[in-house]
């Protein structure tokens, strides 16, 4: 019985186990004029740390801050978030000169147009 009582705790652990998941974003970030990517976009995480997602390139000042390519491409990638596939939100902040900053929800793949001053 000591048998089967382990069996089914481990099964039952593993399953909740292989229910966390990872959630990646990805995007382009676009000069609403002119249609064309836009590269060095500062990309701030304001509710990164709730979903543990790994620092990024701030990590001395606890920030998560990303920037997109030279293609206007950007991707964040986070920690486990909980089980049963939650795929949460992120608030993002996008800041470059020249440009209107612009706060944005995003999730999952998604595109952004900035607008130019």
């Amino acid at each position: 019985m000591r048998i089967l009582l382990n069996i089914y705790l481990i099964i039952s652990f593993l399953s909740f186990v292989g229910c966390e998941g990872f959630v990646n974003i990805s995007g382009t970030v676009m000069d609403k004029r002119t249609n064309l990517p836009v590269s060095d976009v500062r990309i701030e995480c304001l509710n990164c740390r709730k979903f543990n997602v790994p620092l990024a390139i701030d990590s001395i000042n606890r920030e998560y801050i990303y920037y997109t390519d030279t293609t206007g491409n950007f991707q964040i990638n986070t920690g486990l978030t909980g089980i049963f596939g939650y795929n949460p939100k992120f608030r993002l902040r996008l800041l470059k000169e020249g440009y209107k900053t612009r706060k944005v929800k995003a999730r999952d793949i998604c595109r952004f147009d900035l607008e130019p001053n």
